[in-house]
């Protein structure tokens, strides 16, 4: 007697959750694929009128695609949505949390991967991987998919985890049981708000990249602006989730994301006297090394001067 497609589905979904957390997330989430609601779509084209993209210009680029993860892999049905909880047990003075172990875009790649591998073994269809690596609407998805909801500091908040994770997806053209979408909701305190040096978060829960000192100290290329906030960090920020009562969970088991010493014992002054070379080494397999050694040392410099 052959099941009713209802229990397939639900089958479907308890196999998917099973070899997402098999290759080390924390939440696993499902989504039946489709154009983000018309809410988020109108306040990501104010965020872009109002310039508060900054110099991400790439933002500006492929909006059909990123309205629409089906677009991005032919014949995707299902969003999966994974977190992975990157929080180490002790912070660096100098470097953002996130990055003091391996790049995530190719720990979850790869993590990932597997647990797609393992999914098309069972179920059958294919799948795309996507860890910030196509134009697509990760925080939505995310929620959508019920694995967290989005805080007014702009970060997807997952229950018993807080904020440090990082997210990744798998577009499948599976089908799945749905989850509900995530009913979690933010405190409102406005501690992030008070905490950000820049004063980034806006009222509406968007931030100003203009003023983000992740994005200054990351993203931005160039001269930082004249009116530069202070730095709390030479690279990346972290104020706005530190001050979150919600931002609380253990300390990561994946050890591609165990902080590396080697970077951790640099100081501003030894990053400014940084060569190529030693950037390579030290940095080339963490998510640092987008900043290249012109930005770090630039970003230390800054440090120094402001402290």
């Amino acid at each position: 007697m052959s099941s009713a497609p209802s229990d397939v589905s639900a089958a479907n979904a308890a196999l998917i959750k099973e070899a997402v957390a098999a290759v080390g997330a924390c939440a696993c989430g499902i989504a039946c694929a489709g154009e983000s609601g018309e809410a988020d779509l109108a306040a990501l084209d104010s965020w872009l009128r109002q310039g508060r993209h900054a110099g991400m210009e790439y933002m500006l680029r492929n909006s059909e695609i990123r309205s629409n993860p089906c677009l991005l892999h032919e014949g995707t049905r299902t969003v999966i949505a994974a977190a992975f909880n990157y929080r180490p047990a002790a912070r660096s003075e100098y470097f953002a949390d996130y990055s003091l172990g391996a790049d995530y875009h190719y720990v979850l790649k790869q993590r990932l991967g597997r647990a797609a591998d393992a999914i098309c073994a069972r179920l059958g269809g294919s799948y795309r991987v996507v860890v910030d690596s196509a134009p697509m609407r990760e925080r939505y998805w995310a929620v959508n998919a019920g694995i967290g909801f989005r805080a007014d500091n702009g970060m997807v908040c997952v229950p018993g985890y807080g904020m440090a994770v990082v997210l990744g997806f798998i577009l499948w053209t599976g089908e799945a049981e749905a989850d509900k979408a995530s009913q979690g909701e933010c405190l409102h305190c406005g501690r992030c708000r008070r905490a950000c040096p820049g004063g980034a978060l806006r009222p509406d829960g968007s931030v100003d990249a203009r003023r983000c000192l992740s994005y200054l100290t990351i993203e931005h290329r160039g001269d930082f602006p004249d009116d530069m906030p202070p730095m709390p960090k030479v690279y990346g920020c972290d104020c706005c989730r530190y001050a979150c009562p919600l931002d609380c969970g253990p300390a990561t088991d994946l050890p591609e994301f165990q902080p590396d010493e080697s970077r951790t014992a640099l100081n501003p002054e030894a990053m400014t006297e940084m060569t190529a070379g030693q950037f390579r080494r030290l940095f080339g397999s963490s998510a640092v090394s987008r900043l290249r050694v012109q930005g770090l040392r630039r970003n230390a410099l800054k440090y120094i001067t402001l402290r």
